[in-house]
């Protein structure tokens, strides 16, 4: 699984309930990560009244990513407005991204189509994948292109070498269908998957590798 993510921006990890995908994932993956010299971290979203918009978690778990124990966001990172800025924006993203990448571990993925879908959580639901998609297949944000076509000279701010991120999503595999239903704004989930593998042999692509546990 080590050589998927590394290899790969997207993987997903799905499997039927139960089967230790959390266990896999702290006790195996992360670890791994972290001696190969990349940044992982682990997020679980929260979905009560009184927890942050989904977005602003991602932000903050990124955050910790790239800044280890620091508290708090890097120096900036308050005032730009997407997930794919933060890695992007020359004067603002923290250094070393390219040889110690962040990986961005979100488990129990099958709640942002559940909890995800009330009322109060179901715009920051969509949002938010709009955003990790944009991540993933390396794109420029549509409202920042927009700002970019206002001001050229803005552009030079953005490196627009490979984004640095590997995003890893866990799932329980009756929601697999659910995550794919989503792949008009990530288009990687459908266009560069070849199919899926029996037991636990793994289904990988050019894009993203599938995994199932």
């Amino acid at each position: 699984m080590y050589l998927r993510v590394r290899e790969n921006p997207l993987t997903v990890l799905y499997g039927q309930s139960g089967l230790g995908k959390t266990s896999l994932l702290g006790a195996g993956l992360i670890p791994k990560l972290r001696v190969e010299g990349f940044r992982p971290v682990l997020l679980r979203l929260r979905y009560e009244s009184q927890d942050p918009p989904l977005l602003e978690q991602a932000r903050q778990a990124l955050a910790r990513a790239v800044g280890g124990e620091a508290v708090g966001l890097p120096p900036g990172w308050g005032t730009v407005g997407s997930l794919w800025e933060l890695l992007h924006h020359a004067a603002l993203r923290p250094q070393g991204l390219a040889v110690a990448p962040p990986v961005l571990v979100v488990n129990q993925f099958e709640e942002v189509f559940t909890l995800g879908q009330s009322p109060q959580r179901r715009a920051e639901t969509a949002a938010l994948f709009e955003e990790l998609a944009d991540m993933v297949e390396d794109r420029v944000p549509a409202a920042l292109q927009a700002r970019l076509r206002q001001d050229r000279r803005a552009v030079r701010d953005y490196d627009r070498g490979p984004s640095p991120l590997r995003l890893v999503l866990a799932l329980r595999e009756d929601f697999l269908s659910h995550l794919e239903a989503w792949s008009k704004p990530m288009p990687a989930l459908m266009e560069r998957r070849r199919g899926r593998s029996a037991g636990r042999s793994c289904a990988s692509t050019t894009g993203w590798s599938g995994m199932r546990f």
